[in-house]
């Protein structure tokens, strides 16, 4: 009677384990464009901004950094006065710093835009952001004002260890059931 409690739990207990299994790792594939006018080109937007927050949000496959900026000038594809950024959790990960300002090659992927440490973005006090900028020109002022602060909420990592810890118990609350019934 024993090993059948034992294997009833070991079976209960293997969904878990898939669940936080680590995700897989990939090396980072870069191909840098060669000068501004070539990132330009290819990017799906180019702007300058300041970091004005950064959320976590995992996901199954993979987890994404959310960060809204402040646009200050624009080259490509953005017109409005703040933009949110995804960046993944992976090697190729760019490293956003909360007030920090950037210029960015931006890349689409569905509806959002993606940054990646495989290209010419870069904090906009460093020298290659300033030969970039010099050959990028002036640049566009954002013409269309929004607020996405309220798009970021503070509930997020409570609602995200909530679901987690939630699971982890109706797990438990399944082998005491199993438990119980084995033995009565």
């Amino acid at each position: 009677m024993r090993i059948w409690t034992t294997l009833a739990v070991l079976l209960l207990l293997l969904p878990a384990l898939w669940v936080l299994q680590p995700a897989r790792a990939m090396a980072c594939d870069c191909m840098v464009p060669e000068n501004a006018g070539a990132a330009l080109e290819d990017a799906d937007a180019v702007f300058t901004g300041t970091v004005l927050d950064i959320a976590k949000q995992p996901r199954r496959d993979m987890g994404y950094d959310a960060v809204i900026l402040e646009v200050d000038k624009a080259w490509k594809g953005v017109d409005a006065t703040q933009v949110i950024v995804y960046t993944s959790w992976s090697s190729c990960m760019f490293n956003f710093v909360d007030g920090e300002s950037y210029l960015l090659y931006a890349y689409k992927s569905g509806e959002n835009l993606e940054v990646s440490n495989c290209g010419r973005s870069v904090a906009v006090n460093t020298a290659s952001a300033a030969e970039d900028l010099a050959m990028l020109g002036e640049g566009q002022v954002p013409t269309i004002e929004v607020d996405l602060q309220s798009r970021f909420s503070d509930w997020q990592p409570i609602i995200v260890w909530g679901s987690a810890i939630g699971g982890l118990l109706l797990v438990l609350i399944g082998v005491l059931m199993i438990l119980r019934r084995l033995r009565g």
